[in-house]
């Protein structure tokens, strides 16, 4: 018996269970990492679905993901969430905690809502310059996704406008920034 401990099956075994428990640990790790993509994926499309909304549906598949894409490009530059609603009942944006910009139309009363922090410095009357520039036309032609569109479009144009007056303004030294 107590040969059989130092015998070449004995010296055989503990090799390759430690490889049988490497070859399980890496499964493991395997398993864990795609479930971890599986539920990022998950949560991309489940967030994305929820920055545009519209009751009684009034935009397609393809307008709804343009919207979407356009929405993400926004965030990935400026950093801050965009919700665009069309809605048939009164426009309010919704509370959040976070940072973001609610771009609300009411085609059957014409109504145009758009909310956002206070930082970013837009002129009084930059909702209502919208309202009347691309809104309203595009209402008029029942063009919803291009009125969310334009409007983001708009802001977006506004706040690379606001960032080369910064960039070229000169500092408190005299110097530029």
């Amino acid at each position: 018996m107590f040969l059989r401990i130092f015998s070449q099956r004995a010296a055989n075994r503990q090799p390759r269970s430690a490889w049988r428990s490497l070859f399980l640990v890496l499964i493991f790790c395997g398993v864990a990492w795609a479930f971890w993509q599986n539920a990022q994926t998950q949560m991309h499309r489940l967030t994305a679905n929820s920055n545009v909304w519209d009751d009684p549906p009034a935009l397609s598949e393809n307008e709804r993901e343009a919207l979407q894409k356009m929405i993400a490009q926004f965030k990935s530059r400026y950093g801050i969430d965009v919700r665009m609603e069309v809605l048939e009942v009164p426009l309010h944006a919704p509370a959040s905690r976070a940072p973001q910009i609610y771009i609300g139309i009411n085609p059957k009363t014409g109504d145009f809502l758009l909310e956002y922090p206070p930082w970013l410095r837009l002129e009084p009357d930059f909702a209502n310059q919208i309202k009347a520039d691309y809104i309203q036309p595009r209402l008029a032609k029942q063009q919803y996704a291009y009125a969310l569109a334009d409007a983001l479009r708009a802001l977006w144009e506004e706040l690379k406008a606001q960032e080369t007056i910064q960039q070229t303004a000169p500092n408190e030294h005299g110097g530029k920034k």
